[in-house]
């Protein structure tokens, strides 16, 4: 059977324009969703590597399975806690990050008012952050890659482009007003409520950013 591939580059993300805005995993959930929509008209299977794979369970959970018939992560982020410890969160906290979001933020939810460091720091922070590493982009991704360091080269320059971006030192600063985290338990028990999503979890134990035994 033949399928379409399509590869995004999210708000914020690679050759994608960066506006002057607050990114979350919420607004690239909605990103691929209406990509979903406008683009591709019919259900798909999504895949997503590191954060994208934190934004694809999001979005999955987001889209419902529905428009989102399976799920692919590969070596994906994104918190994932022992069945034993997400029952017990739920408990001490009083139900899901969602449905605490939906009550309100305050002490009685577990939720508290986001108060965000001044803006000329978190400026001042993401381009210090960036002076440091645009000189070692090569040598980190031969570090985490060293298996195919071949295309090493090409992957710098496309990332180092793409850090020259206007506002691209914005997207670093969202990271620092980033609402509350969804674990990934949570998000695969929405997206699968009812039995109807389909997951398939691709975890390499030599990954040196999500692999070794404690990501089983």
């Amino acid at each position: 059977d033949e399928a379409e591939f399509y590869a995004l580059d999210l708000l914020g993300f690679g050759h994608a324009e960066k506006p002057p805005l607050s990114f979350t995993q919420y607004i690239w959930e909605q990103c691929v969703k209406d990509f979903i929509l406008g683009v591709v008209g019919q259900p798909v299977v999504l895949m997503g590597n590191s954060i994208g794979g934190y934004v694809s369970q999001s979005a999955a959970a987001f889209a419902g399975p529905e428009l989102c018939r399976g799920l692919v992560l590969l070596n994906s982020a994104g918190p994932v806690l022992s069945p034993e410890d997400y029952t017990a969160s739920l408990q001490e906290r009083g139900g899901t990050v969602l449905q605490r979001m939906r009550r309100g933020y305050g002490a009685e939810v577990g939720l508290q008012e986001y108060s965000p460091p001044p803006q000329w720091l978190v400026d001042g922070g993401a381009g210090f952050l960036f002076g440091v590493l645009q000189p070692l982009i090569e040598p980190i991704l031969k570090s985490l890659y060293p298996s195919n360091t071949n295309r090493v080269p090409g992957l710098a320059e496309e990332i180092l482009r793409d850090s020259k971006d206007p506002f691209a030192t914005n997207v670093i600063a969202s990271f620092s007003r980033l609402g509350p985290s969804r674990p990934s338990n949570e998000l695969f028990e929405e997206y699968s409520e009812g039995g109807r999503g389909h997951l398939l979890v691709c975890q390499g134990m030599a990954d040196k950013l999500g692999g070794g035994p404690g990501n089983q």
